[in-house]
């Protein structure tokens, strides 16, 4: 009984080890694809329309994207410049 309780403090041991060395490989190869550590895009907002159904807008660089999500599709609605958004935002609050 007692080498029984022995092998699994052993098996137990062993596997921490296995997951601790696979959560550092994990971290390693997401720098390695990622550097910089750069965002390339941004949820601006969400729309929910109904369950599973809204429209996403996303910006990458000077762009935002208005884009509809689905179940299974995903379209691109419209894409506007950053410079069209700030000048209606500003449009807005002098209002």
């Amino acid at each position: 009984m007692d080498s029984l309780f022995n092998l699994g403090l052993v098996f137990i041991i062993y596997a921490l080890i296995i997951a601790g060395i696979g959560y550092f490989i994990v971290k390693f190869f997401n720098k390695i694809q990622n550097p910089y550590n750069v965002k390339i895009g941004q949820v601006i907002d969400r729309i929910y329309l109904a369950p599973n159904k809204g429209i996403v807008f996303i910006k990458v660089s000077k762009k935002v994207y208005m884009i509809s999500v689905a179940d299974n599709n995903i379209n691109l609605i419209k894409e506007f410049d950053l410079s069209e958004i700030e000048i209606e935002k500003n449009t807005s609050k002098d209002k």
